[in-house]
């Protein structure tokens, strides 16, 4: 059955060849989502897409003794997290000890909405090695909201 085309998916305009648009070129168009307990936000920008995921929370010292070991175990591997990341990732460690992971994805011009979706897993395949790592050293992904696994916000 085709697809009445323009077809509107949240701030985005989709037409009949699959090229995806911002509704309001004048604004940048965000979604977000979750992947494995972890909140990801994409912002689309002509052919740009960046892609920031939250890998979890370093531990406040202001926390239980057994908050204060994990912390140590994380604060020791993070120096040596970005020389082990694929490529396209780098880390940052926000003030409120969230740890970013952000990588930007060139994509055709316009956009397609197959080859973003496409991309978008791509790179969330290898990341998931790296956030087992970080796991294993203690960092925990935020809780997700109630009913938001495999959801979409736009």
């Amino acid at each position: 059955m085709p697809i009445d085309a323009p077809l509107q998916l949240g701030p985005f305009t989709i037409d009949g060849q699959g090229h995806i648009a911002p509704r309001h070129p004048e604004q940048r168009a965000t979604f977000s989502f979750f992947w494995r307990a972890r909140a990801l936000h994409a912002r689309l920008s002509g052919g740009e897409l960046e892609l920031e995921a939250v890998a979890g929370r370093v531990p406040s010292t202001g926390q239980a003794a057994a908050g204060s070991h994990e912390r140590s175990l994380i604060l020791a591997f993070l120096p040596r997290l970005p020389a082990l990341l694929p490529a396209e990732w780098r880390a940052i460690l926000a003030p409120d000890h969230r740890l970013l992971m952000l990588s930007i994805i060139t994509l055709s011009e316009p956009p397609v909405i197959t080859d973003l979706l496409a991309a978008i897993t791509c790179r969330l395949i290898a990341l998931a090695p790296y956030l087992d790592v970080l796991e294993e050293a203690g960092l925990r992904p935020g809780a997700a909201p109630a009913g938001a696994a495999g959801t979409i916000s736009v």
